[in-house]
């Protein structure tokens, strides 16, 4: 078993759980549990697009972006209109993410009380792991001592939505998502190109609520000019 592939092993019963705990309210359980027999049957057969990425993080990410689509589409066979099946989708994956999310950021109050400088050291650590180079391509760009921010030209998880068609898919079930873990986090994220909406790269700029109305101007003009440049080589 590679280490991808034994991790993700780690996450199944976060993943059964969070997953059946959503859909018993709507489906049953017997339905609920079916749901998740049959993603996983799914999920299964992408193994080989998982292991063209050549970092374990990126292997990861692209096999929870796998699983997202199967469940997705299971959640469609079983006569779930698309748009319903995408928020069922999208409350699975967020609460994962937020789990997952939750002990980088406690650790981080070792380092300060600000909402800022927690944001910069979780990135840090995601930039090493599973955000790290070759798979992911991001890098730190100068927004001012304000704001926390960063530039993603390359996102295997949002290749991998691409190729199945579902664009859409990914921005709300993944993308969307740190949104929402910024507001937890106690700051604003304002982020005008995205890769899964068509973009060449992702702007993230982190900000604290007061700063929310520079935050966006500035961020729309940078993105404004971003979205018309090239990256330089």
């Amino acid at each position: 078993m590679s280490v991808d592939s034994a991790l993700l092993s780690i996450l199944r019963p976060l993943l059964s759980q969070i997953t059946r705990r959503v859909l018993r309210p709507e489906l049953g359980s017997q339905a609920a549990d079916s749901v998740w027999t049959e993603a996983n049957r799914e999920y299964r057969s992408v193994s080989k697009i998982v292991s063209r990425e050549k970092t374990i993080g990126a292997r990861v990410m692209v096999r929870l972006a796998a699983f997202t689509v199967a469940l997705f589409r299971t959640l469609k066979a079983r006569n779930i209109p698309a748009d319903r099946a995408q928020e069922l989708t999208r409350e699975i994956t967020w609460r994962t993410y937020r789990r997952l999310a939750w002990l980088p950021w406690k650790a981080t109050r070792v380092v300060s009380d600000d909402p800022r400088v927690r944001a910069k050291t979780a990135m840090d650590l995601f930039m090493r792991f599973p955000y790290s180079k070759p798979g992911y391509e991001m890098e730190y760009v100068d927004a001012g001592d304000e704001v926390v921010a960063f530039d993603v030209y390359r996102c295997p998880v949002a290749e991998h939505f691409a190729r199945e068609g579902l664009s859409g898919l990914c921005t709300a079930s993944f993308c969307d998502l740190d949104f929402s873990l910024a507001a937890e986090w106690g700051l604003d994220l304002h982020r005008p190109l995205t890769i899964s909406r068509g973009n060449d790269h992702c702007d993230f700029r982190f900000c604290l609520p007061a700063q929310s109305t520079r935050g966006k101007t500035q961020a729309a003009q940078q993105g404004a000019a971003a979205d018309g440049a090239t990256r330089r080589s």
